[in-house]
């Protein structure tokens, strides 16, 4: 439905309240972006061109989003978001608006495997499904297609496709155990050897210390004998 989008697909969603794909005419619904930097664009079955919301809804006062409504069969086209380069856009949704009596509420956006999906119907369904609801508990790539509702006395709504997305693996970080290495035996080996340096070194600093002490020791002794020889030599002189 629409044409082609001319930008890359994002990894931005787009909100549709009510969430469903299919409106009656005269009903109203909402479309919000991300963030502000994000716009409202639709292509329809009468204008292929892309548009703003401001030029067939009512943008929100917060920048974020347009409203529609009251709705008319000619709003039924492709709504996605679009960032202010025009380079990335949301995923589509595909809206029907329709006069019909009978309509389709399903999800406008595809449903992962293993989710849990409801279609509803305004009116009550004939047949298997009584309440007006069918329930698939389990969605499976089986149940990827077109769904429609009939009614006994209001005819068939028109069709809907339900899109089934593979259901994402989820994936653990798992922070990878270290190989034993040699690297903290082989730092412990420079430190012991830089222990044994210092350890050298303070020795022969104290050697070193402690035959200095011993030389100046000796020195002095010997001063002091000399000194006395010349005195007695002096005095035997004197006699």
């Amino acid at each position: 439905m629409g044409a082609a989008l001319a930008c890359t697909a994002a990894a931005v969603t787009m909100t549709l309240s009510p969430p469903s794909s299919q409106f009656h005419t005269l009903e109203h619904f909402s479309l919000t972006c991300p963030s502000p930097s994000w716009t409202v664009f639709r292509t329809t079955v009468n204008k292929k061109t892309p548009e703003r919301c401001e030029a067939w809804g009512k943008p929100q006062s917060d920048g974020m989003g347009c409203k529609v409504g009251p709705t008319m069969e000619s709003d039924s086209g492709s709504y996605w978001c679009q960032n202010h380069n025009q380079t990335s856009c949301s995923p589509p949704a595909n809206i029907i608006v329709t006069e019909n009596k009978v309509i389709v509420h399903s999800p406008v956006f595809p449903v992962e495997e293993e989710e849990r999906c409801l279609l509803l119907q305004n009116n009550t369904l004939v047949g298997e499904f009584p309440k007006g609801e069918m329930v698939l508990e389990s969605v499976a790539e089986a149940d990827e297609g077109p769904y429609r509702c009939e009614h006994r006395t209001y005819g068939s709504s028109l069709e809907s496709f339900l899109d089934v997305k593979p259901k994402v693996a989820l994936q653990l970080l798992v922070t990878p155990t270290h190989t034993p290495t040699t690297a903290p035996l082989e730092l412990k080996e420079k430190f012991l050897h830089r222990i044994q340096i210092s350890v050298n070194s303070l020795s022969l600093f104290l050697l070193s210390t402690v035959i200095f002490c011993i030389s100046i020791s000796i020195y002095c002794k010997c001063s002091r004998a000399r000194a006395g020889l010349k005195q007695q030599e002096s005095q035997m002189v004197s006699l």
